[in-house]
């Protein structure tokens, strides 16, 4: 049996669209330099997170339809109402909670690998595009706007300081 369950993930793995390599990405002036590991890194966090998307994310439909819905239907006397009835719900059963935590610890290791080579390069990446900046009204910055408060309370993609903050002058950080 454990034979069967092992040759069943090994197909399953198999079959899985995982993502092209960070080094296949196009690259630009302004792109991070990486070291091996850096790349390495990423490429195995992307590759998690790809497996989880093709391999667990099927699975929270399976268990609404077998677990969650019959469950409120029976305590509740109706089918959910609203996406929040059907969040609330789902939020209680053990698989999506699995489900939940992996996207998000995968999220957050990912900006901090990103921040981890980033940072290191910060005021060469903010030098370059200065320069280019100086070179190019392309852009002009209102520095008067107002961050609405969806966007300053909350660390987007949970990203550390979202993409407003800066560290230095010129910070293109969150950017990179």
């Amino acid at each position: 049996m454990a034979q069967n369950i092992s040759k069943s993930i090994n197909q399953t793995v198999a079959s899985i669209d995982v993502p092209p390599p960070v080094t296949a990405a196009k690259r630009h002036q302004l792109y991070p330099q990486m070291q091996h590991d850096d790349r390495a890194r990423l490429n195995f966090i992307m590759a998690c997170y790809r497996m989880t998307a093709n391999v667990l994310t099927p699975g929270n439909e399976q268990v609404y339809s077998a677990r969650v819905k019959p469950n409120f239907e029976t305590k509740n006397q109706r089918p959910p109402a609203s996406r929040q009835e059907v969040r609330q719900a789902m939020n209680q059963d053990p698989f999506h909670s699995l489900w939940s935590a992996l996207r998000r610890n995968l999220m957050e290791i990912r900006q901090q690998t990103g921040r981890h080579v980033v940072l290191k390069q910060n005021q060469t990446l903010a030098d370059k595009v200065a320069e280019y900046s100086q070179s190019s009204s392309d852009l002009e910055l209102d520095d008067d706007l107002t961050l609405p408060p969806y966007v300053a309370e909350v660390d987007h993609h949970c990203m550390p300081g979202s993409y407003y903050s800066e560290m230095i002058e010129g910070d293109v950080a969150p950017a990179a």
